[in-house]
């Protein structure tokens, strides 16, 4: 319970929409979601995994390290993920999630509407048209989650750069001609 303080309160539709998309990722039915399930359900979607990526996917969120993700582990992995500011969360069993809650039909593409759903959802209000137009690049009408994903990557990419250079902005000395004391700059 300590680590959902400070979380986003999910609203009904959001948590029937996370529901759906655990019930359909625990093809076994036994309340949780393991490499299989998640493996099975990802080949259904036509999304080729390995099982040992897979395999990081859940231990990066398993809270009990018994290998697999129960649903009050599936939806404080969505919350913090959703809640996350810093972009430390884990992301790459939010990014299936994220997507499949906007996959409506659940057939593992996602039309425009749909994206544009998705988008807010990632960016808030905030998020720029632009960013819809990288995902349907060539002319076409649907996303699949491969498309996602490798959009994704590349946005974490974006915002790995910029951190860094903030750091490198941060953690440059102040003011070049500054003379050097035995306690620091003066």
């Amino acid at each position: 319970r300590q680590l959902e303080r400070g979380l986003m309160v999910l609203t009904k539709r959001e948590e029937d929409r996370l529901k759906r998309v655990f019930d359909f990722l625990d093809l076994n039915k036994d309340g949780k979601i393991c490499v299989e399930d998640l493996y099975q359900t990802l080949k259904s979607i036509k999304f080729d995994a390995d099982r040992r990526e897979l395999e990081e996917w859940i231990w990066e969120v398993d809270e009990t390290m018994d290998k697999s993700v129960s649903y009050r582990v599936f939806q404080l992995l969505y919350r913090r993920a959703r809640s996350d500011k810093s972009g430390l969360e884990p992301q790459r069993f939010y990014n299936i999630v994220e997507f499949l809650m906007n996959d409506t039909n659940l057939s593992g593409e996602v039309g425009i509407d749909e994206c544009i759903q998705l988008m807010y959802m990632r960016y808030g209000k905030n998020f720029d048209e632009s960013e819809v137009r990288k995902l349907f690049k060539d002319g076409k009408n649907e996303v699949s989650f491969a498309d996602y994903l490798e959009y994704a990557a590349n946005h974490i990419a974006e915002v790995e750069a910029k951190r860094e250079e903030e750091r490198r902005k941060f953690c440059e000395p102040q003011g070049m001609g500054r003379k050097k004391t035995g306690l620091g700059m003066e």
